[in-house]
């Protein structure tokens, strides 16, 4: 996942929103990449 428009996405969001709704919206970004990454990473195991 390419996170650079995102971020570009995320500042123009932050700026009508606030600051706060910003940290959120980039953490729960965070939050689902760990997911997707546990999640492959446990298909990888299952795998061998």
């Amino acid at each position: 996942m390419n996170i650079k428009p995102v971020l570009i996405a995320g500042k123009k969001i932050g700026k009508t929103i606030g600051p706060i709704a910003l940290e959120v919206f980039l953490y729960i970004l965070k939050k689902k990449e760990r997911e997707k990454e546990e999640r492959e990473r446990a298909q990888r195991e299952t795998k061998k």
